[in-house]
């Protein structure tokens, strides 16, 4: 039996529907993993609501990231052996008890880290990377604010600031969660605050879309980057709201070089998925993961939810009330929700 979270229809977190999948054997150059934990994205929020374009046609199985044991190997799989521990990336289908993908997608588990640790690394990380490294190109003394300052991206996009020494701000809807940010050694602000001051910036990752990304552009310093990764602001808790969706969507500033060449200033967009397309980049990508173990840098788990509690799950992601990284588990069948968890 291979129990999976479907996609099935579009709608609030109830249409969520745990049912069966063909439990495909690995081909040639792929690895069939037994699933113990995946990550859970807002990007599954938003593909669940119908407004991922990305997202496969008809029904399907949400999940980029997992950890687990592998259970079968490809006849020219070198790298990896039945019983590995591994984690890794999935285009689609990793919420699900056994997923196969290519080996290249795959890492042997760290000695150290936990498998739930591990689960929460892969989408975190890619996305921090290619905006903050790759796009961005931080380096020692740089202002950086990060919009998305209380989930999994922002834990990591403070850490790898400080591993270039980079100076962070994260930024929070909530007065209560500031400490939360600021326990990352990096600067919190509400976003009214931020809005009342006048600090500019080097880097800005923006995740909420729509006006505010004119709002960052303005706070840029000469040769900042802004990094647009979402449209946050436009998904509502609850049910889906086109309304403002579309509000969000239509109020996205556009640049036109001639009015840039007055600022300096480098306008980014990010989707990370499209990494994918581009098999050697996204294996580079994933190798580049190793700078995490080699600084023993670590995700921040916020909540794991056994699989069947995945509409909760999605409920609270919505409602912006977790802070750090949600996880699924697969390998616990009592329906108990762990408790939340320390850095």
């Amino acid at each position: 039996m291979n129990h999976a979270l479907w996609i099935k229809k579009f709608g609030p977190p109830e249409v969520l529907e745990i049912a069966e999948s063909k439990l495909l054997a690995p081909a040639r150059d792929e690895v069939q993993v037994k699933v113990h934990y995946s990550g859970i994205n807002f990007a599954e929020i938003v593909m669940r609501q119908g407004l991922y374009r990305d997202a496969p046609k008809g029904e399907f199985i949400p999940g980029y990231e997992f950890s687990g044991q592998v259970t079968a190997v490809g006849e020219t799989v070198s790298e990896f052996s039945v019983g590995d521990y591994v984690f890794g990336g999935s285009l689609f289908n990793g919420h699900q008890q056994y997923v196969t993908v290519p080996q290249d997608y795959l890492m042997k588990a760290w000695d150290g880290y936990s498998l739930e640790e591990l689960a929460a690394l892969p989408v975190s990380f890619i996305t921090a990377y290619a905006a903050l490294i790759e796009m961005a190109a931080i380096k020692e003394g740089d202002e950086v604010l990060i919009d998305c300052g209380t989930g999994g991206l922002g834990v990591l996009c403070y850490k790898l600031c400080h591993l270039v020494g980079a100076k962070p701000t994260g930024l929070t809807s909530s007065l209560e969660k500031k400490a939360f940010i600021e326990s990352f050694g990096a600067t919190a602000l509400t976003h009214q605050e931020f809005l009342s001051n006048s600090n500019r910036y080097d880097m800005i990752l923006n995740s909420q879309g729509g006006r505010t990304i004119r709002d960052h552009y303005k706070r840029l310093n000469q040769f900042g980057k802004i990094v647009c990764v979402g449209i946050s602001a436009g998904i509502a808790p609850g049910g889906r709201n086109l309304w403002q969706v579309l509000k969000t969507v239509f109020s996205m500033p556009t640049f036109k070089i001639v009015q840039m060449f007055n600022h300096n200033c480098g306008v980014f967009a990010l989707n990370a998925l499209k990494i994918f397309d581009d098999h050697e980049l996204a294996k580079k990508m994933i190798q580049s993961m190793r700078i995490l173990s080699d600084n023993d840098v670590r995700p921040v788990i916020g909540k794991v939810y056994n699989y069947q509690f995945a509409a909760l799950a999605h409920e609270e992601i919505q409602a912006r009330r977790l802070t750090g990284k949600a996880i699924l588990s697969w390998v616990n069948e009592d329906g108990i929700i762990e408790d939340e968890k320390n850095e």
